[in-house]
């Protein structure tokens, strides 16, 4: 073997070898998640108590404006930190960068655990029962519309249902490849609606009836409360009952 063709058969090989140790990745679980805090608004109404006179014979048009929680959605915000590793498969660490990152990516909640990540679809809100990117069989899982908003109590088409919502569509990068035009929503920033940060996307494993609720994050933004937050993010919860829903939470970094 010549010079020429040793160096192409090395180059070739060390192709082979590297590209056998790359494989996609999915978002992880987080080593941990604590709660700092967890509140909601008790007080609602005007300063004082609104009266108005009755007259005999008069009709009265009234315009009533009122303010109450909500009954279909948790939200959730806070920071992420965590470290940089190089490490084999095996889990020892060759070298690590621990400190002050500022995290891009995802944060995920899913209402079961997630079985494939490649099978991650954009959810269906048409009133289909077949997605229109669903590969499922006849008689599979594919939520459409009405069962996705039984999952989180209230009529379909209400105030706060799924569909009044998420009224917007945005893209979102996994490295399981990019999902395009799916259902989207902005949380506020300093109280404010805004559609410039803070971009949740929803999504659903095709084939099972699992939601995935998945944030886009924004590292040191200021959030709703006038605070700078790693993310923001709301996922369903059906508060006509006394249940809680149990949302597994991932984190895609990048």
């Amino acid at each position: 073997m010549n010079d020429d063709k040793l160096i192409l058969y090395i180059m070739i090989l060390l192709f082979v070898i590297i590209i056998s140790g790359i494989a996609i990745a999915v978002p992880s679980n987080p080593d941990s998640i604590s709660v700092s805090d967890s509140e909601r608004r008790t007080q609602f109404g005007g300063e004082s108590v609104q009266t108005l006179g009755a007259q005999a014979g008069n009709v009265t048009e009234l315009t009533v404006t009122s303010t109450t929680n909500s009954k279909r959605w948790q939200g959730y915000y806070g920071n992420i930190s965590g470290t940089i590793t190089l490490d084999n498969a095996q889990n020892w660490t060759l070298y690590e960068w621990v400190g002050d990152i500022s995290p891009q990516g995802e944060i995920l909640a899913a209402d079961a655990q997630v079985s494939n990540w490649s099978g991650l679809i954009c959810a269906n809100l048409s009133a289909l029962y077949r997605g229109y990117n669903c590969s499922e069989s006849p008689n599979g899982q594919c939520l459409n519309l009405t069962e996705l908003q039984d999952k989180f109590g209230g009529p379909y088409g209400g105030g706060e249902s799924v569909n009044a919502t998420f009224t917007s569509t945005a893209n979102i990068q996994l490295d399981t490849g990019l999902l395009q035009s799916c259902p989207s929503t902005n949380s506020f920033s300093v109280g404010s609606a805004q559609a410039k940060n803070w971009t949740e996307v929803l999504l659903m494993e095709n084939n099972t009836e699992t939601v995935v609720f998945a944030s886009i994050i924004n590292a040191s933004t200021l959030g709703f409360d006038n605070t700078s937050w790693d993310f923001q993010m709301i996922v369903g919860d059906d508060g006509d009952d006394l249940l809680t829903t149990t949302y597994y939470f991932y984190v895609e970094l990048s």
